[in-house]
């Protein structure tokens, strides 16, 4: 019984950190449309948390600086 414990951690753990390592990817990548999804309650589960929050703080910077850009392209242009 202790086998299969060890062996259902291990898998809890490794599919966490495959979704964590699959999002960092694609934030690396560029692409800060990555839907990030958290199942797991424990520490991992946390970081993947803090990894989504990360990107939305992101999106919501680039999307500030976007906006800012352009209003300075168009009172540049008056």
């Amino acid at each position: 019984i202790t086998v299969a414990v060890s062996i259902w951690i291990i898998s809890s753990i490794s599919k966490s950190i495959e979704v964590a390592k699959a999002a960092i990817k694609s934030v690396a990548d560029g692409d800060l449309t990555v839907s990030i999804e958290n199942t797991s309650k424990d520490e991992i589960g946390d970081l993947i948390d803090y990894l989504k929050s990360m990107v939305d703080k992101l999106k919501e910077v680039l999307t500030f600086v976007s906006t800012a850009s352009d209003h300075i392209a168009t009172a540049s242009t008056q």
